[in-house]
């Protein structure tokens, strides 16, 4: 919640003896500070950090899925992530009549995940909640990919932490909000 500044004209008639012009005692001009879920490190939601080669086929990506308990991948070249991969798709691909024999050799690369979600460390939360929060069906549930400045994994966020975040930050707008109705009220 942004405190409202006050009205030039409110400013110089509402002025506390041994106040200054422009300073009002109970709504001091000022940049609100962060709510504390607006300060949470991004590093601190990341889940896993499970990657694979963007050259690598599909069948060792289907492979890894099997083995790890994760619903997504990032993927990488070199050492800059490229995408992110869903164990969903690709095990629709490769359990399909004859998709082992079609598809186990084409590359991981071939089958991202369309426009998923990558941030850098250091992105505000805010914007952050609400991109993620906006996307629609199956996107909502889709992991959110965290790099460093470089382009380099950092790790997944699942969409259950960014909730959490969202509802953390919602508790205390509304805990800002009825301190606030209650100084109106005074």
């Amino acid at each position: 919640l942004r405190r409202m500044e006050p009205s030039r004209a409110a400013m110089e008639t509402e002025v506390e003896p041994g106040s200054s012009p422009g300073e009002l005692a109970e709504f001091p001009v000022s940049t609100p500070a962060l709510l504390e879920a607006e300060a949470t490190p991004l590093e601190s939601l990341v889940a896993h950090r499970e990657a694979i080669d963007a050259h690598a086929p599909l069948e060792t990506a289907h492979a890894r899925f099997r083995d790890r308990n994760v619903k997504f991948m990032a993927v990488v070249e070199g050492r800059r992530v490229v995408g992110l991969c869903s164990r969903g798709e690709i095990g629709f691909l490769m359990g399909s009549r004859f998709g082992f024999a079609l598809y186990s050799k084409h590359r991981v690369d071939g089958y991202l995940v369309q426009q998923p979600l990558i941030i850098t460390t250091g992105s505000p939360v805010r914007p952050l909640l609400d991109r993620a929060m906006a996307r629609r069906g199956d996107k909502f549930h889709e992991e959110v990919v965290l790099v460093n400045g470089e382009g380099r994994l950092v790790g997944l966020i699942p969409a259950e932490a960014l909730a959490h975040v969202q509802s953390q930050l919602v508790a205390e707008q509304l805990r800002e909000l009825r301190q606030q109705q209650a100084m109106l009220q005074r």
